[in-house]
């Protein structure tokens, strides 16, 4: 029997038990074991390499997911760009309308002025031959209104010849008919010519058949046989006939002069 005192292992010049026992597991659990830690190291590598590997890809698959993100944001910003572009373009277009429309109705403005314009020239034209007719009207009307005054003032002179005239026939008649030739008063020849030609030409005057005179002379010649102690003072009825003529004619002189003043006034 092998002796194999592990108590006394390094008797008889033989290996000791701790030698031994060195001896025999060193070869055989230190390749295994420096197999698996390498087997171990290995696999930590491979696996840290494959998480790089894949921290990479992550990486990689990252930025791509970035890139894309900032593409799309890109996009987006484009997008938003053209909106704002068109959003742009449509205040554009929409202000353009507006200073068209603005531009429109100064157009329309102005040519509602240009024929207000026309209209006021054309009133004002109107208003100017207005007057110019007025005044050609107030110049007519002047002119005429002085005619009238004329032919008034030829008319009262008229008047006034003929009862001047016919006094001086009252007078001769009725000297005629107080004479001492005809002491009765009798109606002579004469005196009926006298008499006739006086109606006559009193029936044929127009103012004379205005101022009544044939119905006066009607009752003179027949009722005033009035002869006074004078040739002046014959006669009665034909002076109060002939005053009352001649008061009619003094009246339409004085009516005319206040027309006169009173239109010189205006």
């Amino acid at each position: 029997m092998r002796d194999n005192d592990l108590n006394n292992p390094g008797a008889a010049g033989k290996p000791d038990g701790w030698g031994w026992l060195m001896g025999y597991i060193v070869p055989t659990v230190v390749p295994p074991l420096v197999g698996w830690i390498v087997h171990k190291v290995d696999k930590r590598e491979k696996e840290r390499k494959k998480q790089h590997t894949k921290i990479q890809v992550d990486q990689s698959t990252t930025q791509v997911d970035l890139s894309k993100i900032q593409v799309d944001q890109s996009k987006i910003q484009v997008e938003q760009s053209k909106t704002q572009v068109d959003q742009s373009k449509t205040q554009v277009d929409q202000s353009k309308t507006q200073v068209d429309q603005s531009k429109t109705q100064l157009d329309e403005c102005k040519t509602q002025l240009d024929q207000s314009k026309t209209q006021l020239d054309k009133t004002l034209e109107e208003l100017q031959q207005t007057k110019t007719q007025v005044n050609q009207l107030q110049k007519e009307l002047k002119e005429h209104q002085h005619e009238a005054y004329r032919q008034k003032e030829r008319d009262i002179c008229v008047k006034e010849e003929y009862l001047s005239r016919l006094k001086d026939q009252l007078r001769k008649r009725q000297d005629m008919k107080c004479s001492d030739w005809n002491p009765i008063k009798t109606q002579s020849h004469r005196q009926l010519f006298i008499e006739q030609q006086m109606l006559g030409e009193a029936e044929a005057d127009i103012h004379a058949r205005g101022l009544g005179v044939p119905s006066g002379l009607h009752k003179i010649f027949k009722y005033d046989n009035y002869c006074g102690p004078r040739p002046e003072e014959h006669g009665y009825l034909m002076w109060k006939e002939w005053r009352k003529w001649k008061g009619v004619v003094d009246k339409e002189r004085e009516k005319l002069s206040s027309e006169k003043l009173d239109q010189g006034s205006r």
